[in-house]
């Protein structure tokens, strides 16, 4: 097993992570070079909120604040679309020689939060992968976080666009390449390589297809999975793959919300939560209410949400969580616009139902616990700072209005 400070050290581990980023390079039209990203030390507090002693911490990767969009659409926003997608994959780079597979499957992205990251949903033989491309402020470089519905640890992968115009990702510990070179018509080319010897893996192809492309985001927040779209497999052999009685508890998250601070005062956010991946993640996005111009028509029949509707365009943070049943740790990875910090946490379960999570160099703490009437009280705590807290109270709907 990974540790948090460790790189992959086994060949069947290796070979493992191999045949999934090959599975990820036929699912999304964006390349996928990437480890569990429990495997990778994170830094998640802006460096403005963090003491001197702590402004370096230890490990192989720093995720500081905000997304720089210069660096998220030099060369990529070309690749926001729809796509067919072809892999070939040849086994032998991981000791399996004469064994050759190829996948196909459809592809569609869209740019988010305000055009500074990408979201990719892509959905193969009944298996949904979502992927979200976006940038680093104390690097440049860019990172890709993709939530397969056949695994259950996020895996992470990061690099930047060469002079010549290739995106290259890969893992922290260089143990995965990816190289993808923009095509003609707006298409993709992408070669997989392995280390250490860099032995070729696979090669992917996407074609864009004509007509518009779906509309990512809301999609995913105008459905609800039915029971057979969810992936309760726990008999697979690695047991990255399994589900774990966690992952049912992530359903009571879901929800659209009024966001309320402090002692309970509402502030013009709203909150829409749904699972992904096969219902093995969930996605919250948040972003600002739209307020009735002056003049507007007064709504009708006493629809007091009719004048505060949100607007998917006014989405301005993304948040997943998910559970690795391998280390048996909740997940949390949050993007936010350009002068929010990215975070990420992780946390065991606890038997009081309440959840506890940690960045992991000690800076960010945050804690969530469920009231009454399906409130979710979640309490963010920055070093030695006060403790901010927000509650997601649910929208009351026509079925239930007095939840």
């Amino acid at each position: 097993m990974l540790s948090p400070m460790s790189p992959p050290r086994t060949s069947e581990r290796a070979t493992r992570l191999a045949l999934a980023l090959a599975w990820a390079a036929a699912w999304l039209c964006l390349p996928v070079s990437s480890v569990p990203v429990s495997s990778v030390p994170v830094s998640s507090v802006p460096v403005s909120s963090v003491p001197a002693q702590q402004q370096e911490p230890s490990g192989a990767v720093q995720v500081s604040p905000g997304l720089t969009k210069k660096s998220i659409l030099r060369g990529i926003e070309g690749s926001v679309g729809r796509f067919e997608v072809q892999t070939r994959i040849d086994m032998a780079a991981v000791g399996a020689p004469g064994v050759e597979l190829t996948l196909e499957g459809t592809s569609d992205s869209q740019l988010l939060l305000n055009g500074e990251g990408i979201l990719t949903l892509t959905d193969l033989d009944g298996v949904e992968i979502l992927a979200f491309l976006g940038a680093r402020n104390d690097s440049g470089k860019l990172f890709n976080l993709t939530l397969d519905g056949g695994q259950t640890a996020m895996t992470y992968s990061e690099g930047d666009v060469t002079g010549e115009g290739a995106l290259v990702l890969s893992d922290p510990y260089q143990t995965f390449r990816s190289a993808t070179m923009f095509v003609e018509k707006g298409g993709t080319l992408t070669k997989l390589f392995i280390g250490p010897d860099w032995k070729e893996l696979a090669e992917t192809r996407a074609v864009r297809v004509d007509g518009e492309p779906r509309d990512v985001l809301a999609g995913l927040l105008d459905r609800e999975l039915a029971p057979d779209q969810l992936n309760r497999d726990d008999k697979n052999p690695d047991p990255a793959r399994n589900y774990a009685p966690e992952h049912a508890g992530l359903a009571d998250l879901v929800g659209d919300f009024i966001v309320e601070q402090g002692a309970g005062e509402a502030v013009a956010r709203f909150c829409r939560t749904r699972l992904v991946g096969n219902g093995r993640y969930l996605v919250s996005v948040g972003g600002v209410i739209v307020e009735p111009e002056s003049g507007a028509v007064e709504p009708n029949d006493g629809d007091a949400s009719a004048d505060r509707t949100p607007k998917l365009e006014r989405v301005d943070q993304l948040t997943v969580i998910g559970f690795d049943s391998v280390r048996r740790v909740y997940q949390m990875f949050q993007v936010s616009g350009a002068d929010s910090p990215v975070h990420y946490c992780e946390g065991t379960p606890r038997e009081d139902g309440e959840l506890l999570l940690r960045d992991l160099v000690g800076g960010l703490k945050v804690r969530y616990s469920s009231e009454e009437g399906g409130v979710q009280r979640w309490e963010w705590t920055v070093g030695r700072s006060a403790p901010v807290q927000v509650r997601l109270r649910p929208v009351p709907t026509a079925e239930d209005p007095g939840k």
